[in-house]
């Protein structure tokens, strides 16, 4: 029968060092700080806890991106923010360059709960085919129409339509 398996916390102290120093810095420390303060993108950015750290890693990728999505653009989960609530404020504060494509939940209509409120501005924006990024020179999508005329109330049916186009 084999024994319990003892653990080399040096060793991966120095594996950790050796791949830091690849990665251009003097130790793990050195490369730990540089991430915290959002010079140096998070190599995990779900595994970072500190509020101060996911804003920086929010803000440095908002300055590499100049803060325009692409279409193959894939927004990372920070830290430990599963909720959609979180997740519509990380790409709001990244990527939301117009009043009307600000995550507000406090400012919602009257008689929409904030869970409604989400999903229509995670299905606008964030998730799926029909977001912001894949549509806004084809055509738009029910999901963008639903949020820019009925949620925000941006603009008015008609606008939309001569905007985006009408929809058969």
């Amino acid at each position: 029968m084999a024994g319990k398996r003892v653990r080399d916390y040096a060793a991966e102290e120095r594996r950790r060092n050796q791949l830091a120093r690849e990665r251009g810095f003097t130790s793990r420390g050195a490369q730990r700080h540089a991430i915290e303060r959002g010079q140096f993108a998070a190599i995990r950015p779900n595994r970072l806890r500190k509020p101060q750290s996911i804003e920086a890693q929010k803000f440095l990728l908002g300055d590499r991106t100049k803060g325009i999505e692409r279409k193959d653009t894939v927004l990372p989960q920070f830290g430990s923010r599963f909720s959609d609530a979180q997740r519509a404020e990380d790409w709001s504060d990244i990527y939301a360059r117009s009043a009307a494509a600000q995550y507000t939940p406090d400012e919602r209509p009257e008689g929409m709960s904030k869970r409604e409120y989400t999903d229509a501005y995670l299905a606008a924006f964030v998730r799926g085919d029909e977001r912001y990024v894949n549509t806004r020179h084809s055509g738009g999508s029910e999901a963008l129409r639903h949020w820019f005329v009925d949620v925000a109330q941006y603009m008015t049916a008609d606008e939309y339509e001569s905007r985006y186009g009408a929809k058969e």
